[in-house]
């Protein structure tokens, strides 16, 4: 993402951007897994539910200035959280099932699967 801030073209920055997501979910890590967890608890404890909704905030505001994107607009921060929930739903399901390699192998799919979501977010730049 720091990649973000130096380019300035537009195929450039959906590029790093399609790679940032890929990088987001594809490797499983235990740090993921904790994640995981974290996140199974959001339906039954409502404390997790606010702490997930700030860390989600704080990346939007960042993500909204190093795109120069006025994040504060609901129409622009309904793109984030489409965005932000389809990665975490992949992120889940990568880390809770034991055969990684079924996301790892499809990496050129899901570059294919993100384009049009990123095409998105870039059109309000």
């Amino acid at each position: 993402m720091v990649k973000l801030s130096e380019v300035k073209n537009y195929y450039e920055k959906k590029e790093v951007l399609i790679n940032a997501i890929l990088d987001k979910f594809l490797p499983v890590t235990e740090d993921k897994r904790l994640y995981t967890m974290f996140a199974c608890q959001i339906p039954i404890e409502m404390d997790f539910w606010e702490v997930y909704l700030e860390l989600e905030a704080t990346f939007f505001k960042w993500l909204g200035e190093k795109l120069h994107i006025n994040i504060s607009l609901k129409e622009n921060q309904e793109k984030f959280k489409l965005v932000s929930r389809t990665i975490n739903g992949l992120l889940f399901t990568q880390n809770i099932f034991r055969d990684p390699d079924v996301f790892q192998d499809n990496k050129e799919m899901f570059k294919k699967f993100f384009e049009p979501l990123v095409d998105d977010i870039l059109s309000i730049c």
